[in-house]
């Protein structure tokens, strides 16, 4: 067993025979600070952390600078390059038009982007469970340039001459998929795909410090700047959206977690959908939804990761109970799955 996961299973133990053997026990947040102080002790970590169960926000703290070359400190409100984290908000846009009749899961690529390759044979639901063949760009375009767009990698995707499988029968993680999926919202909501979103879904929860970062994005207020193993900023440049594409806050992203089980936005139904395993041709499944990874031990436990250009994100959700656990960090660290399982006891120990 990793030395790291011994020392996070012994100071559990440690904070629950504190809380056994003293007349007044630790709070919530007492536990969660001696948690995550050992966690910032032992990994350097930099960033942002939230903790909230079903009566709210138990637990945030910054840590470290936005911008450690120039010692910036960090700040609540920091804005983080999500990564891969987005992948879950751009699900949630398809989602809503699904909900509004606007398209279906079962409509082909070709119905929108008919130039595609295997456009008949690829659904929009293939595309959201990384099901549909099409090949990461990450893994075949030559050149990233700063200022890389969403034009830029959707002429690439279009150069494709063969599948790495049948749509359906496998699962290949990656962003092209992602890519077209936003540039089909666009084109169904008849707007700019950050407009769409900022309209259908930020302005009306109140994450005011969330940006989709397209070409014609401003510079975003307060933003985190990456910093790599050799302690240089390593700040993110592209401009594509869907894959990733989007800069957030702890804060915002909490309030983004409580506004999915409002029913406003997505239908409860719809939600179970995309917080399922995806069933694959052979009748075997995967765990992955539409934008969430799953858990075949915990059906009620859905989580994302994001790493790109040192930054290193995470959300994992507990869904019958409504807790959280949100960290946003700038310098190459990521959250060991033992830090968030010992989350989780402390609030279940409450």
């Amino acid at each position: 067993m990793p030395h790291q996961v011994i020392a996070f299973l012994l100071l559990i133990t440690f904070i629950v025979s504190c809380n056994q053997e003293k007349e007044e026990s630790l709070t919530t947040t007492q536990q969660l600070d001696i948690l995550f102080q050992h966690y910032v002790d032992t990994s350097g970590f930099s960033g942002n952390i939230l903790v909230a169960d079903s009566s709210g926000m138990v637990y945030t703290r910054a840590v470290g600078y936005q911008h450690a070359t120039e010692e910036v400190p960090m700040q609540p409100n920091t804005a983080f390059y999500l990564a891969s984290l987005s992948k879950h908000i751009h699900a949630m846009g398809i989602l809503y038009l699904v909900d509004q009749g606007r398209l279906s899961l079962e409509d082909t690529l070709a119905q929108y982007l008919p130039d595609m390759p295997a456009a008949d044979s690829i659904t929009i639901q293939q595309l959201l469970t990384h099901t549909h063949g099409i090949p990461d760009y990450y893994n075949f375009m030559v050149s990233f340039p700063p200022g890389l767009t969403n034009t830029d990698v959707l002429e690439a995707i279009r150069e494709v001459d063969s599948l790495l499988f049948e749509p359906g029968t496998q699962f290949s993680y990656g962003n092209s998929g992602y890519t077209l999926l936003t540039t089909i919202a666009a084109q169904v909501s008849g707007q700019r795909y950050a407009d769409f979103m900022q309209e259908t879904f930020f302005d009306s929860i109140g994450m005011e410090h969330t940006v989709i970062f397209d070409e014609e994005a401003d510079s975003i207020q307060n933003r985190a700047v990456a910093v790599n193993t050799q302690g240089k900023a390593d700040n993110y440049q592209f401009r594509t959206v869907g894959g990733g594409g989007i800069f957030s806050t702890a804060e915002d992203l909490y309030k983004w977690d409580r506004a999915l089980y409002s029913g406003k936005y997505i239908r409860p139904e719809t939600l179970q959908a995309a917080y399922s395993p995806v069933r694959l041709s052979d009748g075997s499944s995967h765990p992955y939804g539409f934008g969430w990874f799953t858990n075949s031990e915990n059906p009620n436990f859905i989580y994302h990761t994001g790493e790109l250009n040192g930054f290193r994100n995470y959300i994992g959700r507990w869904l019958d109970e409504q807790k959280v656990v949100i960290m946003l960090s700038n310098n190459q660290r990521e959250a060991p799955q033992e830090l968030i399982e010992a989350v989780y006891q402390i609030l279940s120990s409450d």
